[in-house]
C-alpha cells in the first residue's frame, strides 16, 4: 500500500517531448536512450534513485523493481495490471521467449518504456525521440511489467 501519492507522468514528460535519441544518453539537454529517459525521470521525483548510467551495465538495478507481470505467466490481460511508474519491457529484435527475465539484461534486445496511465506511454525511439504512445501499440512486443520498489527510490509504502 501506498500511502503518499505518486505524482503523475505527465508534467513530467510534457517539457522533454521531442528530445532526441541516442543510445546511451541519459541528458535531455542533448539526448537520452530508452534507459536514460526513466533514470531522468525517476530522479526528477526521486533525485536519489539509485539507478546507474546505462543498463547495459546496471545490472544490479533490477533489485529496484517486481516483475508484476510477464507474457509467459500471466493470464490477465496487460491492462488490467499496469500502473502509471510501472516499466514495460518490449521486444525488440528477438522473440521474447529468448530473453532472460532480467529487465536489465540483453542490452539490444530490448527496449524500456514508462507507463504515464492506463492508456499511454512514454519513450525514447531511434528516428524520433521522447514520445508519447498508445500501450496498445506496443502490446504485442510487451515481454515484462516491472513495477518500482519505491521504497528503494525514498517513497513510503
Amino acid at each position: 500500500m501506498i500511502t503518499t501519492a505518486l505524482p503523475p507522468v505527465l508534467p513530467l514528460v510534457s517539457p522533454i517531448l521531442g528530445v532526441p535519441f541516442a543510445a546511451r544518453s541519459y541528458d535531455p539537454a542533448t539526448a537520452l536512450s530508452c534507459y536514460g529517459l526513466l533514470r531522468y525521470l525517476y530522479r526528477q521525483h526521486w533525485p536519489q534513485a539509485p539507478l546507474g548510467d546505462h543498463a547495459a551495465t546496471d545490472l544490479p538495478a533490477a533489485h529496484l523493481f517486481d516483475e508484476v507481470w510477464y507474457r509467459g505467466d500471466a493470464p490477465q490481460a496487460l491492462e488490467t495490471v499496469v500502473a502509471p511508474w510501472d516499466v514495460l519491457v518490449i521486444a525488440v529484435s528477438h522473440p521474447p521467449e529468448q530473453l532472460s527475465r532480467n529487465p536489465f539484461a540483453d542490452s539490444g534486445k530490448r527496449h524500456l518504456a514508462l507507463v504515464v496511465d492506463a492508456i499511454q506511454l512514454v519513450h525514447s525511439r531511434q528516428n524520433i525521440g521522447v514520445c508519447l504512445e498508445p500501450i496498445r501499440r506496443w502490446r504485442p512486443k510487451v515481454v515484462q511489467v516491472m513495477r518500482p520498489r519505491f521504497e528503494l527510490f525514498g517513497e513510503q509504502v
